[in-house]
């Protein structure tokens, strides 16, 4: 598995594989323009191939240790095999928090998170096309025991 920060050189394949999977994420043109950004990242991952493809993408803001994830998609036939995973520690190095948006129409993506410590804190009603709520949920680091 391969895992590194997206360049501007990945809009184009970036974009395609939100369209399949995550269409919300937007065009190449708002992709770019959301990256544009001094606080914006991208981190893109694929499974190690002879000719290596953008499989999984996920789209951050960083502001001091404070992270926001704005989109984490993957395409269908790289999923279960660790990419989204990948991409979330990779972002999440250095955070000491990070607070996202899922819609309560995903719950494989709720429990993903879930299951990497994050917690819901909130809800957006009618937050996404269609009227569903998003679930704000928030993942903050251990502090160490003092001692």
């Amino acid at each position: 598995m391969s895992v590194r920060r997206g360049a501007e050189a990945d809009l184009e394949r970036v974009a395609a594989l939100a369209g399949e999977v995550l269409p919300e994420a937007g065009s190449a043109a708002s992709l770019a323009d959301t990256l544009a950004g001094p606080a914006a990242e991208l981190w893109v991952g694929g499974r190690e191939t002879e000719e290596p493809a953008i499989e999984a993408f996920l789209v951050a803001l960083r502001v001091g240790t404070e992270l926001e994830v704005l989109w984490l998609g993957v395409a269908p036939g790289a999923r279960r095999v660790g990419l989204a995973t990948a991409l979330l520690e990779s972002a999440l190095a250095g955070a000491g928090s990070c607070h996202l948006e899922v819609s309560v129409a995903r719950p494989g993506a709720q429990a993903f998170y879930r299951e990497r410590g994050f917690v819901e804190v909130g809800r957006r009603r009618a937050y996404h096309p269609g009227g569903d709520d998003a679930i704000r949920m928030q993942w903050v680091v251990e502090a160490a025991p003092e001692g």
